[in-house]
C-alpha cells in the first residue's frame, strides 16, 4: 500500500521534499551538538521516510569510512 501511495507523482514529490528537509535538519542538529558526521549519517537513516534515502545514507556512511567523500557517493547514486 505504501509503495503505491509513494508512487503517485504529487505524493512522491512531497515525500521526497519532506525526507530531504528531515534529513538535512537532523544531520545539522546532530553536527551542531558535537556528533561526528559518520554517526550523524547512521542516526539519520533511521528517520528517513523512503527506503532509498535510508540506503543512500547508509552508503554514504560506508564510503565515508573507506575514505570516499559524501559528495562522490551521492553523485554516483544519481547515475
Amino acid at each position: 500500500m505504501q509503495r503505491i501511495f509513494f508512487s503517485l507523482p504529487f505524493v512522491s514529490k512531497i515525500i521526497f521534499n519532506l525526507d530531504l528537509i528531515r534529513v538535512t535538519k537532523n544531520i545539522g542538529k546532530l553536527l551542531n551538538s558535537g556528533i561526528t558526521i559518520d554517526q550523524s549519517l547512521l542516526l539519520t537513516k533511521e528517520i528517513a521516510y523512503k527506503k532509498h534515502t535510508a540506503e543512500l545514507l547508509d552508503n554514504c556512511y560506508k564510503n565515508l569510512n573507506q575514505g570516499s567523500s559524501i559528495f562522490s557517493t551521492i553523485k554516483h547514486d544519481q547515475k
